[in-house]
């Protein structure tokens, strides 16, 4: 018959709570599984650059800055 389609089913919708639970959980197994060990092995870096001499930090990071500078202004 003209002016009605059978053939064609409704399309179900996934009510918003689903998406929200569906989505929550994809994020908590992402972050157990991709994050969390990654974090493990951040201890012992952390520990390394707790050391560090803040001086040398500040001052290789003006000497950065000031090539980055020149290679702008030198051209």
């Amino acid at each position: 018959m003209p002016g009605h389609s059978h053939s064609t089913r409704p399309r179900r919708r996934i009510r918003r709570e689903v998406k929200w639970t569906i989505s929550a959980v994809v994020a908590v197994l992402v972050v157990e599984f991709l994050v969390l060990p990654r974090l493990g092995g951040l201890g012992p870096a952390l520990h390394r650059i707790s050391n560090i001499n803040i001086a040398y930090v500040i001052a290789g990071h003006e000497l950065h800055h000031r090539r980055i500078l020149e290679e702008k202004y030198l051209r």
